[in-house]
């Protein structure tokens, strides 16, 4: 069981951490229940049915919602979203790994040439015609 399930399963209809959690995560993913909407009338089936889910499952922005139903909620569930985000944080990391290899390859190469010039200096103020009047 995930932490998402448990926090379904912790889910209080009083306000606490885990319930603002779920409300929060439906609402910005535009999701409902974990595996599916089906979830919520498994676990509190004294509490939610068909014609009742937590308001936080349905998204229409239109409509001023007051009640949530089964046929009004949305029927993708939040695992599918939290995978796609997992997905995407997956992508960005690889890119920023990508970026950040390539800048130190850059400062590497730019140590190189710096100490490469600086030989270079060294050598003509040592050798032995720089010390020679004309």
């Amino acid at each position: 069981m995930t932490g998402f399930e448990n926090a379904i399963q912790n889910y209080k209809l009083q306000e606490n951490n885990e319930s603002f959690l779920v409300d929060d995560l439906q609402k910005t993913l535009k999701c409902c229940g974990f595996n599916e909407t089906q979830d919520w009338i498994h676990f509190y089936p004294q509490v939610y049915n068909k014609t009742h889910l937590p308001l936080s499952c349905c998204h229409d922005s239109k409509v001023q919602i007051s009640r949530c139903s089964v046929h009004s909620a949305s029927k993708t569930p939040c695992k599918t979203e939290l995978n796609k985000v997992f997905i995407d944080f997956k992508k960005t990391y690889y890119i920023l790994v990508g970026i950040m290899f390539a800048l130190v390859v850059t400062q590497l190469y730019a140590l190189y040439f710096v100490r490469k010039g600086n030989n270079i200096v060294h050598q003509s103020h040592d050798s032995p015609d720089s010390n020679a009047n004309p």
